[in-house]
Formats: structure tokens, sequence, C-alpha cells
């Protein structure tokens, strides 16, 4: 592995966002692009000690929430917006959890509930 090639999958959520946010318009494609790869490899959601990022890309979605145990799955109609970085396509939101945990969760896409494309650990209970 090259060093460029470990700087791009050793980043956190909150240096790539930072990446993302500052990208100067003709960049910002390539740096998008070098981000989904590094997903592509790692999966989402990524995890910075008790921080939990939810991330989804599509660049045709509107509205983007993820909902699980953390929002008792919508029942009560409260679900976790994801907010969209840019025009990228790219929606993410933050969990921060009080200690270790595994989180069963899915992703709502325009009023579709679906699984994570990029969460390469699933569940077949819901």
């Amino acid at each position: 592995m090259t060093d460029r090639q470990h700087d791009r999958t050793a980043a956190s959520f909150p240096a790539w966002r930072h990446r993302l946010e500052q990208a100067a318009e003709p960049h910002l494609k390539d740096e998008l692009q070098n981000f989904l790869q590094m997903l592509e490899t790692v999966g989402t959601p990524m995890m910075d000690s008790l921080a939990v990022h939810f991330l989804y890309y599509d660049p045709r979605a509107h509205h983007v929430a993820v909902t699980g145990e953390f929002t008792d799955w919508g029942r009560t109609g409260v679900m976790m917006p994801m907010t969209p970085l840019r025009h990228t396509g790219l929606f993410h939101a933050t969990l921060e959890l009080d200690g270790p945990a595994r989180l069963e969760y899915k992703v709502v896409v325009d009023g579709r509930v679906i699984t994570d494309p990029l969460c390469p650990h699933t569940v077949d209970n819901r």
C-alpha cells in the first residue's frame, strides 16, 4: 500500500468531511471518488471511538434518514435525519454512544426503508 493509499484509508470521517467541505469545486468530484473508494474498502458505518458515522451515497436522493434500535425503529415517528454534504449526493449522520454497542439500523431514502448498501455486515431479522 502506498503512503497516499494509506492516507485515504486511515482518515476518520471528520477528516474526510472537512476535505470534502473545503475542496475547491474543480477537485470536489475527485475527492468524493477517493472517499467512495475508501468506503468500498472499509464499509459503513465509520467508527471514531464512541462516535458512529452513518453514510449514504445516492446523487438522486432528496431526503435520507437512519432508523434503528436507537430510534425505536421509527415507531414514534422519530428518525435520525442525514445531512447532505454539499451537492455530492453523500449524506451523513453521527450518533454518539455511551459505550461499546452492536447497532442494527436501516437507511430511509425518500420514504423507502433499505439495508445500508455500503455496510458489509447485515442481519436478516427485519
